[in-house]
């Protein structure tokens, strides 16, 4: 049987599918192939995207120091970050208005800021009764304070990273 012998064969059987069919056999076949074809996009739409949760492509590692923490924060894809906060630990903020894309910042104790300061008027008011042994809260953190949770938050995405990876300088 020769190839246009076979098109018109399959052609002839799909034109009596739809000539002998009622309103309703061409509605359910359309329904049938409409099925079809969204079981078959579907899975492909749904494991497609990016193989990990870093929306942003951010490159976070802690780099060695003297004192304090050094936190690095690299815009590893193409494009600029807008709005840009860091929250380290659900406690101390850092905020830049954009970082572009390739390049890094570098963040230490004196860049972020605790969310939660209240600045209080130590030596007036009895303030001090109230606080015990402990030092006062400060503005920044610690020279012994290491994130363990950061957060970066842009108009771009989102990205949450436990455990930082450690590295050289």
């Amino acid at each position: 049987m020769a190839s246009g012998a076979l098109g018109d064969q399959i052609l002839d059987s799909l034109k009596g599918i739809f000539d002998l069919g009622s309103r309703y056999h061409v509605e359910k076949i359309g329904v049938i192939a409409g099925f079809v074809v969204l079981s078959l996009i579907i899975p492909f739409w749904a494991f497609s995207g990016p193989d990990d949760t870093n929306e942003l492509g951010a490159e976070l590692y802690l780099r060695d120091s003297m004192v304090g923490f050094e936190l690095i924060l690299e815009n590893a894809g193409s494009k600029a970050w807008r709005d840009v906060r860091v929250v380290l630990d659900r406690r101390y903020v850092f905020t830049a208005e954009q970082i572009e894309g390739g390049d890094y910042v570098s963040l230490g104790a004196e860049d972020v800021v605790d969310a939660y300061y209240i600045p209080r008027p130590w030596g007036r008011e009895d303030w001090e009764e109230l606080a015990d042994e402990r030092e006062k809260p400060g503005m920044r953190p610690d020279s012994a304070y290491e994130p363990t949770l950061v957060q970066v938050r842009a108009r771009e995405g989102r990205i949450d990273i436990e455990d930082l990876e450690r590295r050289g300088n």
